[in-house]
């Protein structure tokens, strides 16, 4: 049975939205180094997924539902994305629960500020919050590591073709040879030899 008093929380939370992004984006900026160095497109792809996240969380509260398959899929591309970008795994989680802990922040404001009565609301939001949390964290791991195994079966392809051409033969050019080799931290200055 839903709690209205839940749904007026959550609605007091919504009408926050830009601040909470804002301050989940200050927060990861000082929590999460390598966001920050990554760059302004970088980060406003950040700023996207978080409105995104926080959006999501907003859905699942006021209904007093899980997350759906759907918006568990959403998450996911960004975490693959993230791999894609290089972040490390440790500091993708610690960006999720950077807005994690911003949204209660602000949720807890706001039950604070409600009408008496609102404890069980408040109890209920954060079983919520730590809900989504766990399922949230758990699928952007998955989805992280799945595209980094991507990544690691495509550059070890791109590395067996790489020595398949060069002891092989191809007919390339020799500053391709050298490029790809760099790519794989060869060093074609120096000798080497080839073990069958």
């Amino acid at each position: 049975m839903k709690d209205g008093r839940v749904e007026l929380i959550v609605t007091s939370f919504l009408e926050r939205l830009d601040e909470v992004v804002d301050r989940s984006m200050e927060a990861i900026s000082r929590a999460v180094p390598s966001y920050a160095r990554a760059g302004d497109a970088y980060m406003e792809d950040v700023r996207e997924a978080v409105r995104e996240n926080v959006l999501t969380l907003s859905t699942i509260l006021a209904h007093q539902r899980v997350i759906s398959s759907e918006e568990l899929a959403s998450i996911e591309r960004v975490g693959g994305r993230r791999a894609e970008a290089g972040i490390p795994l440790q500091d993708v989680l610690r960006a999720y629960r950077t807005v994690f802990r911003t949204c209660w922040d602000v949720l807890s404001e706001e039950c604070r500020s409600s009408p008496a009565g609102a404890l069980e609301a408040s109890l209920v939001l954060a079983e919520a919050v730590l809900r989504y949390t766990d399922q949230v964290s758990t699928a952007v791991a998955d989805a992280y590591l799945s595209a980094q195994r991507a990544i690691v079966r495509e550059q070890e392809g791109a590395r067996r073709e790489f020595l398949a051409d060069v002891l092989y033969g191809v007919d390339a050019q020799p500053e391709d040879i050298l490029r790809r080799a760099h790519t794989f931290g060869y060093d074609l200055s120096q000798d080497y030899m080839a073990l069958v």
